[in-house]
């Protein structure tokens, strides 16, 4: 039922029929597939990749260079074959891995000098855009795109000696901004509310576990386990059930990823340690709220313009939107947040951080909060990485 609900859901959001809505998912489900298969096959071909926003079925793939493998071009055509349409673009400069590389060293070349930003690069330009946020009353003059290049050039030159940016290369924007510029939004099977002794409210995210040793515990956002050594009880339809043991959490050192492990129930077994998690929708053809639990089949990586949907228990009801950036680093009061997604959605509310994004039955990221309008996530194998964790999934 799951792909179905986000149909319904989706469908009533754009004002379109279902059934087209279900049809385009399909495309994206296989564009997905395919986007994965190469870039598991070909890690340093794929420049960047994207979606035409839904009902479309088509999607793009750059590549670096101009010779694209023949086995590239006969997966395209044996993935997707009549369901919709896939666009290849060659000549690109950097790979996504290069250009994620070059997103985290200019964030940290610049650390010193700005403490509240966001750096990304345009992946059709293949610009470094940095985005650069200081209070009103700020009034000394906005660096140039060449008084930051050698800023960056000359802090990389300590570690880096190979890595160099021109002043062409960079779009600067300053922005004016008094306060916060990003809203975070401050564990057990996924979407459950959990507490800590000091009232504050999260969500969690998605099941998983260490492998060595063996501990199961919760995907959630790394700033919803702060402060460290707090005691986070998780409550299951208003109902504190048990507890998630404290002194097992940890916190990723880029990003917004957090793991928290789940505590022993009086049998001795992990409470809620299931490969499922929660959403609530609302069904227009019954006018009913509707409690789903929802198994996660995998996961996969965030596609610019692909449509998903997110999960919060203090809004409580299951939303979708677009995912219009990627491979963000953001730095907020000098808290470097590396990889992050923004998307269209920005319904989220204190209390909904570390709640699942996903699409379907796979998994995307962990809610962080709101932007300027966006809704803010951190990619999962981003955090499955920076926590050595593994996603805890179900057969279909």
């Amino acid at each position: 039922m799951s792909r179905q609900t986000d149909a319904m859901v989706i469908a009533r959001e754009l004002g379109i029929e279902k059934n087209i809505v279900l049809d385009a998912l399909d495309f994206q489900d296989k564009f997905y597939k395919l986007f994965t298969t190469i870039e598991k096959n070909y890690p340093e071909t794929i420049a960047s990749v994207r979606l035409d926003r839904l009902p479309a079925k088509k999607g793009y793939i750059s590549f670096v260079g101009e010779n694209i493998p023949l086995e590239i071009e006969s997966l395209i055509a044996a993935i997707v074959g009549q369901s919709g349409k896939v666009a290849v673009i060659s000549g690109k400069k950097f790979s996504r891995k290069q250009r994620t590389d070059r997103v985290k060293q200019v964030s940290k070349s610049l650390s010193k000098t700005h403490k509240n930003m966001i750096v990304s690069i345009d992946p059709e330009t293949e610009k470094m855009i940095i985005k650069i946020f200081r209070p009103s009353k700020d009034k000394s003059k906005p660096p140039t795109a060449r008084e930051t290049a050698l800023i960056i050039n000359e802090n990389a030159l300590n570690k880096n000696k190979n890595f160099k940016v021109n002043e062409s290369e960079l779009q600067i924007e300053t922005i004016e901004k008094d306060g916060p510029f990003i809203e975070l939004h401050a564990i057990h099977r996924g979407g459950s509310k959990i507490q800590n002794s000091l009232d504050a409210y999260c969500t969690s995210g998605f099941t998983v576990y260490k492998s060595s040793p063996y501990i199961y515990g919760m995907l959630t956002a790394g700033h919803c386990l702060e402060p460290y050594g707090m005691n986070w009880f998780y409550d299951y339809s208003m109902a504190v059930w048990g507890y998630l043991g404290y002194g097992q959490a940890d916190v990723g050192t880029s990003g917004d990823a957090g793991f928290q492990s789940l505590g022993l129930n009086s049998t001795g077994y992990y409470d809620f340690a299931t490969p499922y998690f929660h959403t609530r929708y609302y069904n227009y053809y019954t006018n009913q709220y509707v409690n789903e639990s929802r198994p996660v089949y995998g996961s996969m990586w965030p596609v610019v313009n692909a449509y998903v949907c997110r999960f919060g228990r203090v809004t409580n009801i299951e939303s979708c939107g677009y995912i219009t950036h990627i491979d963000l680093d953001i730095t907020i009061e000098n808290i470097d947040f590396g990889n992050m997604v923004l998307t269209s959605n920005a319904t989220s509310q204190k209390g909904d951080s570390g709640g699942p994004w996903y699409s379907g039955n796979y998994a995307l990221g962990t809610n962080t909060g709101n932007y300027y309008g966006y809704g803010v996530f951190m990619p999962i194998h981003e955090s499955l990485s920076l926590l050595n964790v593994n996603l805890s999934t179900t057969s279909p």
